[in-house]
């Protein structure tokens, strides 16, 4: 593997990630799509796809791998992953580990938690509450340890506005992931559709859930984000950029969303037409700066990922060309710090670690 690095000359933007500061790390086992949780001990728990099974690893704070890899699912090949899809992660305030994931023996949203650090974990549970098509499984905790999991659902019928598209659907836990409740559609309006195959991104600021995806109303394939107090149940959604990006199919190509360590921020990174964007915005706010475009006209990559740093910098990474890209982003300036190519990678959407004091950690396939 060669990791090579574009520091740019004759900035003196605050802040800085150092590019000895942002390093590669691959996935032990041959894993992909990895899925993070940043634990209290400042060690990381990583939940990956092997295309049959889940697995979780963890991973210290030097960057060295801690032992082998636990396997998540009961249900041997029960895990579908692969370029977008893949088992996600969240931690709880008491230290559980959430993942859910989408399977298909039977088909369905899985789920299993993990009490013990990811030595063990409980078997799995499909959060549907009836047979269904589905797809894109995803998973966040808010502040108070409520689990939301939200996923696309072919339940509803079909919209003559919102072709190749599926409802979003979520279910929440109040007891930490033991029972799930208000499975439902955010809103059964054609805008709130999701582009059918895009994977759907779910976060948590505070106590407000996040929840991004591609629509599909009128075959526009522009960014959604939507919100939801947790003393609430009803959502609010707005277009993230009004791209006005019109696609008769499915580009396969979801977006994901960060919320800075203090929650007082949002990244949200997407793909619209053939290039990449970034956006940052104010928690809570609903507003967004304009779109930066990460990568030139015609260069477009895929399965992008974004994070704050420990610092609040923010860095993107994607796939492109035989290997991972990635850029440091100054969120004041909204400016270039620095950028890199890993190459050798595998196609499939990496993640980001931020690393304590400043700098992150790329794990890829």
């Amino acid at each position: 593997m060669t990791y090579l690095l574009f520091p740019l000359i004759g900035l003196s933007l605050q802040p800085q990630p150092a590019p000895s500061r942002i390093a590669a790390l691959k996935l032990p086992a041959d894993g992909h799509v990895p899925g993070i949780a940043v634990l209290a001990d400042g060690r990381t728990a990583v939940a990956f796809g092997d295309g049959d099974n889940a697995w979780l690893a963890i991973l210290n704070p030097n960057g060295e791998w801690a032992g082998a890899p636990v396997r998540i699912n009961a249900i041997d090949g029960n895990v579908v992953s692969g370029k977008e899809r893949g088992p996600r992660l969240a931690v709880a305030p008491d230290g559980t580990l959430h993942v859910a994931w989408f399977g298909h023996k039977p088909q369905g949203i899985w789920y299993a938690r993990s009490n013990d650090g990811g030595r063990t974990f409980t078997k799995e549970q499909n959060v549907l509450d009836k047979d269904s098509p589905c797809e894109g499984a995803t998973i966040a905790v808010n502040a108070e340890g409520h689990v939301l999991v939200a996923w696309m659902d072919g339940r509803l019928k079909p919209d003559s506005r919102t072709q190749v598209s599926s409802a979003v659907f979520t279910a929440v836990s109040l007891d930490g992931g033991r029972t799930f409740s208000q499975h439902a559609p955010i809103s059964p309006r054609s805008e709130d559709r999701a582009c059918a195959c895009c994977e759907p991104a779910v976060a948590a600021a505070g106590r407000e859930w996040l929840l991004l995806f591609r629509g599909a109303l009128d075959n526009i394939r522009d960014m959604r984000l939507y919100r939801r107090s947790a003393d609430s149940a009803a959502w609010s959604g707005s277009t993230v950029s009004p791209d006005n990006w019109k696609y008769p199919a499915c580009p396969m190509a979801g977006g994901m969303i960060a919320a800075s360590m203090d929650d007082k921020q949002l990244a949200v990174v997407w793909r619209s037409r053939e290039s990449l964007y970034l956006t940052i915005s104010r928690a809570g706010s609903g507003e967004f700066a304009e779109r930066l475009e990460l990568t030139e006209r015609g260069a477009a990559g895929h399965h992008p990922t974004v994070a704050f740093g420990s610092d609040g910098a923010v860095l993107v990474a994607w796939y492109a060309n035989g290997g991972i890209q990635w850029k440091a982003i100054d969120p004041k300036s909204r400016q270039t710090t620095a950028h890199g190519t890993i190459k050798g990678a595998a196609p499939h959407r990496p993640a980001i670690v931020p690393r304590a004091g400043g700098g992150f950690w790329i794990i890829h396939s």
